[in-house]
């Protein structure tokens, strides 16, 4: 029974990135019933509620592990482990590329443009590249590092991961029918399917890796399962059950229309064949050729089968999305990645700034770039025109993993990010020439899927996203990549540290057993405030919002202020909160604010009442305003509300501040040179449509130029008319 006992304890740390890999990318509710700024809120908030808090109870159990050993001994053993792990060069560059990574994310943390946006996120509790969620990921490595030690660990590890591959693709072949299981697509479109990400290229992401993973596994089985015999019906079998994996996961694929997804995944197979020719000869690599190419097959003949929903967005989509490949990159087009990717130089090599304030560490923000989780706000300093519709591009990311993080984290983030996704690859590579020879056939299986998954993810990263979901899924598989070479040559990497159970001892003494409360402690209130609220706020404004459709308005009111209680730091719920109180104020007869309300007089002619409305309306934008001032939201509809309530000069500032912060949207400068205009200010009109003129001059490419254009001039010919008005007046 003891036994027993110590062996759940033991496992506790395995369970646990197991649940990560396994739930964090599935983990997807209804849209709406969360509800934020993000349209796929649904798929985000509770992915990162789930990454913290799994992340935070591996660190507890870090943190007991480490309580249980002598520290003296400890760090003997680590001078003597990193000793032995310089004799394993691949591994120790793994390590170290995990040390840079984590170096450079936290010196640009602390000299960010915005430390507080960097660390905790744009949007607080939502998907992004905060130095919060970075800690998470290291963590579940580190975790996966010190514990992953034997085989059936690795098995059971590689097993979620095909499982969550295949769980997730099946909700994407429901998507593709026509059937929106859970909720989970954010929209009626069926054309793309995006499983439980909220974005089809996000699901492309996690497909790259899951597919790869599935040929490699189903590599060795079969390898294993047909040493010394000849086919056979149970041989047979098992090609099938692979076949059909496989094929799952590659329909859905093909289901998310993400042409940079298909390409990675077709150069990380052909590579993995490759290398499996090269270095263990061609007969072992026929049989996972059989299995990828009816795979294959059977995935895109499943794509030609007919659709319940329009043929507008029927299965013939997929074979014109793989012939306009090679057009999107010879036309430079892709999908407007060119754009984005110009301005972002422009932002790395300029490092341009807003004008209402001096850029802190001007010097070295090449080095160190503006900080983690700040692109959103800074691409809008030189994002162009989208070819759809003229409007500025809005950008999350870069769509270049190695170009974010030059913008967000300068040199720095560039060497870093290249060094943590080239160092699987140089690292498996490395053994495979030098250990030729007395490497097994599975090590060489493995050290070649190694190179393959991570060649895929980096060539994936070149024109994708990255995530949660996917970022997870790299992150346990790098630290797989780490364990598994030495796990197969029955060696561990540290051979001197053993496993303690996640004790604290009897005997520790009463200054360990504080300070290992208050650190627990302290993980537990920040995983409380930081994580588990947002995602319980989150789902209050989401009963909010259904309550604002429906028409209840006062519960919604009540509901709304519930979630900025609880996270109030969230700007979005102040908006929510506007839009709820601007029906309070359309309607003064009918609803009855819970502080503004005359116990005897609710009417429309009760000017008092309507002026407290506003006021607290006005009161919540310039809240959200002042919690994150880059949300340009907030700052719009403050504008606006400030103009409706005469406050003259307020509202001008914050129009002129709209253009600080998007400098290129010809819609706001159009709508400041109308200002400018009623308030008798014909040089800055005339000075602001000229710069609308200028970016239209330099985007004549933009579909919706003529009608930017054509507005500008209208705007300045009059501009031009009052102000020979106004000079002949003062002549006279």
């Amino acid at each position: 029974m003891k036994t027993k006992s110590f062996i759940q304890i033991r496992n506790i740390p395995e369970i646990l990135w197991l649940s990560a890999v396994f739930l964090i990318p599935l983990i997807c509710v209804s849209q709406y019933y969360f509800t934020s700024e993000n349209a796929i809120a649904h798929a985000e908030i509770p992915k990162v509620a789930l990454l913290r808090t799994l992340a935070a109870c591996i660190a507890l159990s870090l943190l007991f592990q480490l309580s249980a050993s002598n520290i003296r001994s400890l760090w003997t053993e680590s001078i003597s482990g990193f000793i032995d792990l310089r004799k394993n060069s691949a591994a120790c560059w793994i390590l170290g590329a995990v040390t840079f990574f984590a170096l450079s994310t936290i010196a640009t943390t602390i000299l960010s443009s915005n430390p507080k946006i960097s660390m905790w996120g744009f949007i607080p509790g939502q998907d992004g590249y905060s130095t919060y969620n970075i800690i998470s990921y290291l963590i579940i490595f580190s975790s996966i590092v010190i514990n992953l030690h034997t085989m059936p660990q690795l098995k059971r590890l590689i097993i979620a991961i095909i499982v969550m591959g295949v769980v997730s693709s099946f909700i994407g072949f429901f998507q593709h029918f026509g059937v929106n299981i859970f909720g989970f697509l954010p929209s009626n479109d069926y054309s793309r399917a995006s499983l439980t990400t909220g974005n089809a290229v996000l699901a492309g992401s996690v497909l790259v890796m899951t597919i790869t993973v599935t040929l490699v596994s189903a590599t060795i089985h079969l390898h294993k399962r047909t040493i010394n015999s000849s086919v056979s019906i149970a041989s047979s079998k098992r090609v099938v059950l692979w076949v059909f994996v496989l094929s799952i996961q590659i329909s859905a694929l093909l289901f998310t229309l993400s042409r940079g997804p298909w390409i990675a995944t077709t150069f990380a197979i052909f590579l993995f064949l490759l290398l499996l020719i090269f270095f263990s000869g061609w007969r072992k690599a026929i049989a996972p050729t059989i299995v990828v190419i009816t795979a294959i097959v059977a995935a895109y003949g499943v794509s030609y089968l007919p659709t319940s929903y329009s043929q507008e967005y029927s299965s013939p989509k997929i074979p014109e999305r793989i012939s306009s490949i090679s057009s999107e990159v010879t036309s430079g087009g892709l999908n407007q990645r060119f754009n984005i990717w110009k301005a972002s130089w422009i932002l790395i090599s300029e490092r341009p700034w807003f004008e209402s304030s001096e850029l802190p560490l001007n010097s070295l923000r090449t080095v160190i770039g503006y900080g983690p989780e700040t692109f959103r706000y800074v691409f809008n300093l030189t994002a162009p025109p989208s070819t759809y519709g003229g409007l500025p591009l809005e950008a999350s990311h870069a769509h270049n993993h190695f170009i974010h993080q030059a913008v967000v984290q300068g040199i720095l983030g560039f060497a870093s990010s290249l060094a943590l996704l080239s160092a699987p690859i140089l690292a498996a590579g490395y053994q495979l020439i030098t250990r030729f020879r007395t490497n097994s056939q599975t090590n060489i299986i493995i050290l070649c899927g190694i190179t393959s998954v991570a060649s895929g993810r980096f060539a994936e990263q070149l024109v994708g996203l990255s995530k949660v979901s996917d970022l997870t899924v790299f992150w346990v598989l790098l630290g797989a990549a780490l364990c598994a070479p030495s796990i197969i040559n029955s060696q561990k990497l540290r051979t001197n540290v053993t496993y303690t159970e996640l004790h604290v001892p009897f005997h520790a003494k009463p200054l360990k057993i504080f300070l290992l409360t208050l650190i627990s402690l302290s993980i537990v209130l920040i995983t409380w405030q930081k994580t588990l609220l947002y995602p319980i706020s989150a789902h209050s404004a989401g009963e909010s919002r259904y309550l604002y459709i429906s028409g209840e308005y006062e519960q919604a009111l009540i509901t709304i202020n519930s979630s900025i209680k609880m996270t109030p730091d969230v700007p979005y719920y102040y908006y929510f909160k506007f839009l709820v109180l601007a029906q309070y104020y359309e309607y003064p007869n009918i609803f009855n604010h819970p502080t503004c309300t005359p116990l005897d007089d609710i009417s429309d002619n009760n000017k008092e009442y309507k002026t407290c409305i506003a006021e607290d309306a006005h009161s919540a934008l310039l809240t959200a305003k002042l919690y994150n001032p880059y949300w340009y939201h907030a700052t719009l509809a403050l504008a606006d509300s400030s103009k409706q309530l005469g406050l003259d000069q307020q509202s001008l500032s914050l129009y002129q501040e709209l253009i600080r912060l998007l400098p290129t949207n010809r819609i706001l400068l159009h709508l400041l040179a109308e200002e400018y205009l009623l308030r008798g200010m014909y040089d800055e009109s005339i000075d602001t449509i000229n710069k609308s003129l200028l970016i239209t001059e330099s985007h004549s490419q933009t579909r919706s130029d003529t009608r930017f254009l054509n507005e500008a001039n209208a705007i300045k010919n009059r501009t031009i008319a009052k102000q020979t008005d106004t000079n002949t007046q003062n002549t006279y």
